[in-house]
This record gives structure tokens, C-alpha cells and sequence, in this order.
């Protein structure tokens, strides 16, 4: 289509007369409240109730901070203490975008 292309116009000049709350709107991504069981591991961390995946980044991050787990020097490495070994397989430290797939193995 081109710019001078009759029939598009006339869409973008009917969807200009719409009142804004009749246009189509902005839908948030479900995927995300989408809940998830932990398993035993990771319920010691977040807790054991099904949780949408948004609120488990939550948690785990309040985790991280609560017990100073994030390094000073590098914000995206996470040292990690003995509950969070269970879920890392033993790794001493790790980024924090291995720790998001670490974490996803341990949920339902």
C-alpha cells in the first residue's frame, strides 16, 4: 500500500473520528499474571503460594536485596548463599539473567 492509498486514509480518518475511549486499546500482556507454582526449592525463597510471574520477580528480588546477595560492583551479579544454591545447582555466583533461567525450572 502507499501513502495515496484511498482506502487506508479512509481507515485512518474514520479511527480519527472515534472518541478516544472507542478506539482499540493498549492490552496487557497476560502471560505475565499468569500464575506458577514453586516447587520446595524455590518456595523457601518466595514462599509456597501460586504466584503471577511478575509478583515472583518480585519476590525473588526482594530476597536478593533483603539478604545483600547483589554485588556492590556489579549490579547484574548475584552472590548466592545456601538457599539460593539449591535452585543455582551450586554455582557461587551468577548473573542475573542466568538466575531468571535457573528460576524457571523451578516452577509449575
Amino acid at each position: 500500500m502507499s501513502s495515496n492509498d484511498p482506502e487506508l486514509l479512509q481507515q485512518l480518518r474514520d479511527l480519527l473520528a472515534t472518541r478516544p475511549e472507542d478506539r482499540p486499546r493498549w492490552k496487557p500482556n497476560t502471560a505475565f499474571e499468569t500464575l506458577v507454582s514453586p516447587d520446595a526449592d524455590l518456595a523457601s525463597i518466595i514462599g509456597p503460594d501460586p504466584v503471577s510471574r511478575s509478583e515472583l520477580g518480585r519476590k525473588l528480588w526482594d530476597y536478593i536485596r533483603r539478604h545483600k546477595l547483589q554485588d556492590e560492583d556489579d549490579g547484574w551479579t548475584i552472590k548466592v548463599n545456601e538457599t539460593l544454591a539449591k535452585i543455582t545447582h551450586g554455582e557461587e555466583s551468577v548473573s542475573a539473567t542466568e538466575l531468571i533461567r535457573f528460576v524457571l525450572r523451578h516452577v509449575n
